[in-house]
């Protein structure tokens, strides 16, 4: 996990946790402070975001379109919709 996200997210969660406790009484004394982080955390990257191409080829894969067939499997197909509230048939 990265320095970024322990800062970004974790510690804040945990800070707002905390203040709620105390506020509201279910907890007493003052709101720990959350630092974290040691040598084994990642730095901060850079991350690249996916183009256009990019994301409708993936979104364009046998497990979003559909396979041609049982026999043909990860053969793009025609696209397939199923309805999940009427439960298994």
């Amino acid at each position: 996990m990265s320095q970024t996200t322990l800062d970004g997210k974790y510690a804040p969660g945990l800070t707002a946790f905390w203040e709620f406790a105390v506020e509201h009484w279910f907890a007493c004394g003052p709101v720990p402070s959350f630092e974290f982080g040691t040598k084994l955390n990642r730095p901060a990257a850079e991350r690249d975001a996916y183009n256009e191409e990019e994301v409708l080829t993936f979104f364009g894969a046998p497990p979003f379109v559909g396979c041609r067939s049982i026999a043909h499997c990860w053969n793009p197909g025609d696209p397939t919709c199923r309805d999940i509230s009427s439960g298994p048939t």
